[in-house]
């Protein structure tokens, strides 16, 4: 029995100098060499705004700034990533160190509204990572505006041609917008049994080959359009007579929603 064990024993030993002798376990990675000494942000970034720099100063004092790829910065909440950017090595300075940036401007709040916090962290030829250096950021969101609304001053009942288009911006760029809406408010002052919202579309003619046609010329151009014939409920022969007004609405990514402008037209009965 003794001389068993002894034999496992000696089978454990040698598979263990194995192990070493091939390049197996050898504890954790290293650690980068590369360090992030200073970052600069704004501490707001404002609806509307111009270009600014975000900056990363990193030294590598063992493998020479050469050996940092780029800064990776992180747009995080509590347990949660919302964004991540790479910032490019721009220049060096006498002392071997490198600065990182990139520029951001108001387009990077679309969606987002509030206090977060920028994570900044230099990435070596490795893909090891350094250390990590925060800044808190609040970025401003301020709601669409709507304008330029345009619908035909008057409409025939049972016409088949009512269009309606609207102007739209966002101070955070127009991937921002969520949606644009109207409601068709009749002469009696309501807005129907279910006070519709009506869905407008800034698409072009990109659904025309499924055979529907939202009446927007050109996708992208912030003009956002809607046809009565797509949602097949252009005004019956029976709709009441007289002074209707839509009212636009806008929503975008953050939850806020734009002033609500309107416009009349008057429905008639067909000219003979």
């Amino acid at each position: 029995m003794r001389n068993e064990i002894l034999f496992f024993a000696l089978l454990f030993f040698l598979s263990a100098c194995g192990d070493f002798a091939a390049g197996g376990p050898s504890g954790p990675e290293a650690p980068s060499t590369a360090m992030v000494l200073t970052v600069e942000a704004p501490d707001t970034l404002y609806s509307g705004s111009q270009p600014l720099s975000f900056v990363a100063t990193v030294e590598d004092s063992l493998s020479g700034i050469q050996n940092v790829v780029s800064v990776v910065v992180r747009l995080t909440r509590p347990d949660s990533v919302w964004s991540t950017s790479d910032l490019e090595l721009q220049n060096t300075t006498a002392t071997g160190e490198g600065q990182f940036s990139a520029v951001f401007d108001s387009t990077f709040a679309a969606g987002r509204l509030g206090d977060y916090t920028l994570e900044f962290q230099a990435v070596d030829r490795d893909n090891r990572l350094s250390n990590l250096r925060t800044k808190n950021i609040y970025l401003e969101n301020e709601p669409p505006t709507l304008f330029n609304p345009v619908v035909s001053d008057t409409l025939q009942t049972g016409s088949l041609d009512f269009q309606v288009k609207i102007s739209a911006t966002d101070p955070q760029g127009p991937s921002d917008i969520e949606g644009v809406f109207f409601q068709n408010r009749k002469p009696d002052g309501s807005f129907g049994a279910d006070g519709t919202y009506y869905p407008l579309a800034d698409i072009g003619q990109s659904l025309v080959l499924s055979n529907v046609d939202v009446g927007d010329e050109v996708e992208g151009d912030g003009i956002y359009s809607w046809d009565c014939k797509q949602w097949n409920i252009c005004p019956p022969a029976s709709a009441a007579l007289g002074t209707y007004s839509l009212v636009f609405t806008a929503r975008d990514r953050a939850g806020n929603i734009s002033a609500t402008p309107s416009r009349d037209y008057e429905l008639v009965t067909p000219q003979r």
